[in-house]
């Protein structure tokens, strides 16, 4: 009795009701696989945007000559009405994310049903929701920039199968200002009707509206004119054009993320929440599943073109914008295959529409594992993955109520000394000092994170903190240089490393004889810790000039042991102050000979890594001074000066792309 009352539901919706249905079930999919994401909080590339547009100003919305992006709607406005709305928390990020990604999932199989029929349509749309590269769009609230571009693609997909083509170009224009990549639609937009076997009536004005839309924006864009004014090369510290040395490894990357096949296999574990969404997902499909069977008879199948030509219209939308993140952006991420994956869908899902439902929902069902296991892909830390971004936000999300606990308030446009002493892949360093977390944790854009030694001058207030490596946040009074914390009692050598640094600051802003003061006068817990504070005391003052004093309290020092003198001066140089290098202070502090060859190539050895290389540089040239000819050292400065600027500064911040 149950089962025929439910094969009555199914076969008694109607035609209308149907489509609705089997328009929203590949958006549930994708809502459903996305949830997981809502666990992280604002992330790397989302701090920048925050701080571009507090506080926001009409001017913001025009192009910045220095940059390589004009994403005005994806970046300003949307990170604008954030920041008024839900700066404490990415919530709402998340939220207007997942409903973006509904929006495009629903856009997408409408289109591919009009030009595929119901069947591949839906199967098309089914086919991108697993896709799993998706979710990180809606976890990382920075991937309102794919989303908004794909959303207004859709649009004007939609519109110009309707042949209003004014609309269709404005929504076009919509796209390339939340993201470059869609440029990449240009040729299905205008081709459309050739697709579909049409008449070309008309083709010539859609040129026209199409191409002066995008002149236009290419005129506007400063990226252009950058790219143009480098040859179309990455110029140094950038990171697009098309000297990309990585670019068959990014394209054959992309070719396998969009059929949800890892890259690699090396570290790869099933992804945190992925058993929840799959059952979820696995249900939807089902439910799908047996709805189609009770009403197959209903399916209108009958596209508007013929296979060849879907697989032409697939082709189209998928190759250009493959193309263009491959050969133009220098680091490969997975997210990068989400608009070329549109194209993709709609040949997979014409190919599954052929095959029998029982079939094809079995490869569905494959494709949608696959996409699951997908997302708990080993890469690079710096790669935007959901597994990459676990440890980051649950890091920041402690930090920040640590940070508030020692200082609920801090004074505006005050400079925040940080030592970070917390290793590993929470990304600390750089979401503290590149992207400032805390301007946005105290809704202060003037607020200014440093570390000690690059201590700025003239700061009417200043704050000195220390992460430890278990990222318990430790507070030191500048005014009586005591320790504060809310948690347990902090490790003296942390205190003391916390300190030296805030003196090594003090005495590259002029103010020596307190950083002095500071470094002669600490408690220590041994004679050795002791005589490598009068080293580094030794060594400010010989940056400052100051020789005399500096061989005063050298003298009774006893030698130091070679390789700690070494490994201590090498630490020292990679983490400079705001003066000029003075690497022969370092030197003569620390008992090293200025003409020994052999310190001189142990210290370019150690030197020679990301973070030190313009140390590494130095004393290669040294070693050539005194050893012409030396092919270590030659071998040190070629592989140097062959890095991107990029790699070869101190501290790089990693950035969005296209």
């Amino acid at each position: 009795m149950e089962q025929g009352s439910m094969a009555e539901a199914g076969q008694g919706l109607s035609s209308r009701a149907r489509a609705r249905l089997f328009l929203l079930i590949p958006a549930l999919v994708a809502v459903v696989l996305a949830l997981p994401g809502f666990r992280f909080t604002y992330l790397f590339d989302d701090y920048l945007f925050f701080h571009r547009v507090q506080p926001f100003r009409a001017g913001v919305l025009l192009p910045d000559p220095q940059s390589i992006f004009y994403r005005p709607i994806s970046r300003e406005i949307y990170f604008g009405l954030l920041s008024i709305l839900s700066p404490d928390s990415a919530a709402l990020g998340h939220l207007l994310n997942l409903a973006l990604l509904a929006v495009v999932v629903i856009l997408f199989v409408r289109f591919a049903s009009r030009v595929a029929g119901a069947r591949a349509g839906f199967f098309a749309g089914l086919v991108f929701a697993s896709l799993g590269a998706l979710p990180i769009l809606v976890g990382w609230v920075s991937g309102v920039q794919d989303l908004l571009a794909m959303a207004f693609l859709l649009g004007a997909l939609n519109l110009q199968l309707s042949n209003r083509t004014w609309l269709a170009c404005a929504c076009f224009v919509l796209a390339l200002l939340s993201k470059e990549t869609a440029i990449a639609a240009l040729p299905a937009l205008v081709g459309l009707d050739w697709f579909l076997g049409r008449r070309p009536y008309g083709v010539l004005k859609r040129f026209a509206v199409y191409g002066v839309a995008a002149v236009c924006w290419a005129v506007l864009h400063p990226g252009i004119r950058i790219l143009i004014q480098r040859k179309f090369s990455s110029g140094g510290a950038g990171y697009v054009g098309l000297d990309n040395p990585e670019r068959w490894t990014a394209l054959w990357n992309g070719l396998l993320t969009m059929l949800n096949v890892p890259p690699t296999l090396v570290g790869i574990s099933w992804p945190r929440g992925g058993t929840l969404c799959l059952l979820g997902a696995a249900a939807l499909l089902a439910g799908a599943a047996y709805l189609r069977s009770r009403g197959a008879a209903a399916d209108s199948d009958v596209g508007t073109i013929s296979g060849a030509r879907i697989a032409m219209l697939s082709l189209t939308l998928a190759v250009p914008p493959l193309l263009l993140t491959s050969v133009l952006v220098r680091h490969w991420s997975p997210y990068y295959s989400c608009i070329p994956a549109l194209g993709v869908a709609i040949g997979l899902g014409f190919a599954l529409s052929r095959l029998r439902g029982a079939w094809a929902f079995a490869l569905l069902g494959a494709f949608l594992l696959l996409g699951v296991w997908f997302r708990g892909l080993d890469v690079a830390p710096t790669i935007p993955t959901e597994r990459n971004f676990d440890a980051p936000s649950g890091a920041l999300r402690r930090l920040e109520q640590e940070f508030k606990g020692l200082e609920p308030k801090l004074a505006p446009g005050a400079q925040v000394l940080l030592t970070v002493l917390a290793q590993g892949r929470r990304s600390i360093h750089v979401h503290m000092y590149n992207f400032q977390a805390m301007r946005l944790w105290y809704r202060d854009p003037t607020l200014h994170t440093v570390r000690p030694e690059r201590r700025l001058p003239n700061r009417h207030a200043e704050y000195l903190f220390w992460i430890a490596p278990n990222l318990d946040v430790y507070e030191v009074d500048l005014r009586t240089l005591l320790p504060r914390t809310d948690g347990p009692r902090p490790d003296y050598f942390e205190y003391q490393k916390a300190v030296r640094f805030y003196a090594r600051g003090l005495a590259a802003t002029g103010h020596t004889g307190l950083a002095m003061r500071i470094l002669l006068g600490m408690p220590q817990m041994d004679a050795a810790h002791r005589d490598v504070d009068h080293r580094i005391a030794a060594m400010l003052l010989l940056a400052a000039g100051d020789s005399t004093r500096a061989r005063q309290l050298l003298a009774p020092l006893p030698p130091l042991d070679r390789s700690l003198a070494l490994q201590l001066v090498a630490l020292f140089l990679s983490t400079p102050d705001r003066r000029q290098p003075n690497d022969d202070a370092a030197l003569e502090a620390f008992g090293i000979a200025r003409d020994d060859p052999e310190s001189i190539r142990a210290l370019m050895t150690s030197c020679n890594k990301p973070g030190a290389y313009p140390v590494a540089l130095r004393f290669a040239h040294r070693l050539l001074e005194m050893r012409p000819g030396d092919r270590e050292a030659l071998q040190v400065v070629a592989a140097i000066e062959a890095l991107p600027e990029i790699d070869f500064v101190i501290s790089s911040s990693p950035g969005d792309s296209l």
